[in-house]
């Protein structure tokens, strides 16, 4: 019998959005600021039976709980503040309702405080803050939108709880650089959340951050790529799954982060991160793969710790850059012996770097990679390396299906076939596919099948 960690495919169940009420139309090309006749097939006033309003905010302000607010396509400069419980707002289907805030400027485009919303299908562009933004909040759901081009964080979640931001397009957002608030996905001091099915790419900070006291969420399913920052980047939370994500490109940072900031320390919170499962991801052609990274300041140095960071069925590929703190597949930047536990894990990974002398399969500044518990991973002949571990599989070949177009999936006869380590390993690979398809679980994110 295998032995295998158990984890939860989830869905975060306690969201559920009852919308039994009125439905409302936001239209903005009827003659007057609000109808009880509007006609669906003309989009006109007169013969027909929908209240309409030119203005999603005059919407919201009419609407009650269980109401659907629907907005026809085309493009409305004005920013939404929803403070209300139970309405979902939605583009027309085969629309493209566009809320955009260039000129004039507004502050969040769409403003969320309350419980049981849903939105869905709008195009968020050009806010002069955030794209949607949402502070004490509960059971939302951000669903199939695309946010663009907000001077700081596109989707920004702060102090919430039961959140799915599914099925959205992140790109281009923090256009004031490294001064913008926030990033392309944002989950602060929240708890029970979920990003899923997502692309986020090109904005210059991070591209999805749980951090600062978040918990008990999942980021699965993504593509994240040529943000400025880490890809993914996990700060002070507790509780996180990352998987069955595609992260490549950051050229500058890692494909996924593991640190801890001293910039933001709220009263309460701790200098920790704690049971965080890192597994089935690809990441390849980023500065560095996974890392762990303390910012000085503030006595982190002494206050951090991680502890039960479990980095397992992983295929890192070319994560280096030429610098010698942070180039490789996975990297230690610094810290001494007290801040890392006795239970971090890095298993089952495929770790294939380039042998251009920057990098390393596993690079340790910080002179305390002895404690983490290393096995089964497979390095590349000639790479140089700070560390082992149990079992190595040291080769000059891997077996990808076909590299130079990054599918990295096994071909028969590669070492990684059925020679991963039972004791944790996942129960699907990146495709789904049950593990294992042999006696034995395979390495990497990606199980061989006949």
């Amino acid at each position: 019998m295998h032995n295998k960690l158990s984890i939860s495919l989830l869905i975060l169940t306690l969201i559920t959005i009852e919308i039994s009420g009125r439905i409302i139309i936001v239209d903005h090309m009827i003659s007057t600021e609000k109808s009880g006749e509007y006609n669906i097939a003309t989009r006109r006033t007169g013969n027909g039976n929908y209240t309409a309003f030119r203005s999603i905010q005059q919407a919201v302000d009419y609407s009650e709980k269980g109401d659907t607010i629907i907005i026809r396509g085309g493009m409305y400069k004005e920013a939404v503040e929803i403070k209300k419980d139970g309405i979902a707002v939605m583009s027309f289907s085969g629309e493209n309702a566009v809320i955009d805030g260039n000129n004039p400027r507004f502050g969040p485009l769409i403003r969320i405080e309350g419980t049981d919303i849903k939105i869905s299908g709008l195009s968020v562009m050009h806010s002069s803050t955030f794209g949607i933004y949402a502070t004490r909040s509960a059971n939302v759901l951000i669903e199939g939108c695309r946010v663009a081009y907000s001077e700081d964080g596109g989707i920004v979640f702060n102090h919430s709880e039961n959140v799915i931001i599914d099925n959205c397009i992140v790109h281009h957002n923090n256009y004031k650089g490294l001064a913008a608030a926030h990033e392309g996905i944002t989950i602060r001091n929240t708890r029970y959340f979920e990003v899923r099915n997502c692309e986020v790419f090109d904005n210059k900070e991070e591209g999805i951050d749980a951090k600062y006291g978040t918990s008990h969420g999942k980021i699965y399913n993504n593509h994240v790529y040529r943000n400025n920052g880490p890809n993914i980047y996990i700060d002070k939370a507790n509780n996180i799954e990352v998987f069955n994500n595609i992260v490549h490109d950051a050229v500058e940072k890692s494909g996924i982060s593991v640190n801890i900031e001293s910039t933001y320390h709220p009263e309460g919170t701790k200098w920790t991160i704690s049971n965080i499962k890192i597994y089935n991801n690809l990441i390849y052609n980023n500065s560095g793969g996974i890392g762990f990274w303390i910012e000085p300041g503030r006595g982190a140095e002494e206050k951090a710790h991680w502890d039960s960071i479990f980095i397992f069925n992983n295929t890192l590929v070319n994560n280096s850059r030429e610098s010698t703190t942070r180039g490789g597949g996975i990297y230690i930047v610094n810290g001494e012996s007290h801040n890392y536990g006795d239970n971090i894990h890095i298993v089952n990974n495929i770790i294939w770097e380039r042998t251009n002398g920057f990098s390393r399969s596993l690079r340790d500044n910080a002179g305390v990679i002895d404690k983490f518990i290393i096995s089964n991973n497979i390095l590349r002949a000639g790479e140089p390396t700070d560390a082992e571990g149990k079992n190595a599989i040291i080769v000059t070949g891997i077996g990808f299906y076909d590299k130079f177009n990054h599918n990295y999936r096994l071909k028969p006869g590669s070492p990684a076939i059925g020679n991963g380590c039972e004791e944790l390993v996942p129960l699907f690979d990146l495709d789904y596919i049950p593990r294992p398809q042999g006696r034995r679980p395979d390495i990497g994110a990606f199980e061989w099948v006949k």
